[in-house]
């Protein structure tokens, strides 16, 4: 019996885990207003309920609204990884686009692309905002559409003469039968009879 009296007895615990230390009172967060900074905070002006647009180069719907209905807008490339590519621009100043400044439409995009009161041309990541009258940009799809069907009807004149590199005789009578150009889709296929053995 006196053998097990001398074996070592673990120590003994306290009666539980030691209480949490209670935090040190938090000062209460600084208004906004007491923030001492030399520019004016641009969150007093701000509701974090405004419209947010995850697309860069989209006018705000309340923005949009309001613009000249009689205008064409477009984003039109000024620069590519800093290099100024000015005969692409010049392309589009040709054809009737002019740059936007911020104070045009009596200063309704100032601050909505760029910083406030910046006098220059509204540039986004080497874009620049340009508008034409939408007349100018209505003759100018028209034509586009033009010059697309013309391409192909050359295309599909190509193909029923033959003049599609081919080799075989594209006005041949087993070439004819299936030159054809659908300008439908019947929506399907066609079953086919299997004959039955």
């Amino acid at each position: 019996m006196d053998e097990v009296a001398n074996v070592a007895q673990p120590p003994r615990r306290g009666p539980g885990r030691p209480p949490k230390a209670k935090p040190a009172e938090a000062e209460a967060a600084p208004s906004p207003s007491k923030f001492k900074m030399k520019a004016k905070p641009n969150w007093e002006e701000i509701s974090p309920l405004d419209e947010q647009t995850p697309d860069k180069y989209k006018f705000p719907p309340s923005i949009e609204a309001k613009l000249p209905t009689d205008l064409s807008f477009q984003w039109v490339r000024n620069t590519i990884v800093g290099q100024e590519d000015p005969q692409w621009r010049g392309g589009f100043e040709k054809t009737g686009w002019t740059p936007v400044h911020q104070e045009d439409f009596d200063g309704l995009l100032d601050g909505v692309f760029m910083r406030k009161g910046d006098a220059s041309e509204i540039n986004v990541g080497g874009m620049v905002l340009m508008a034409r009258p939408k007349e100018l940009s209505d003759k100018a799809k028209l034509q586009q559409q033009r010059e697309a069907r013309q391409q192909v009807a050359i295309r599909e004149q190509a193909l029923l003469n033959g003049d599609v590199g081919v080799t075989l005789d594209g006005t041949h009578k087993s070439a004819l039968s299936t030159n054809r150009i659908n300008r439908q889709f019947d929506g399907g296929f066609q079953r086919l009879s299997v004959p039955e053995k």
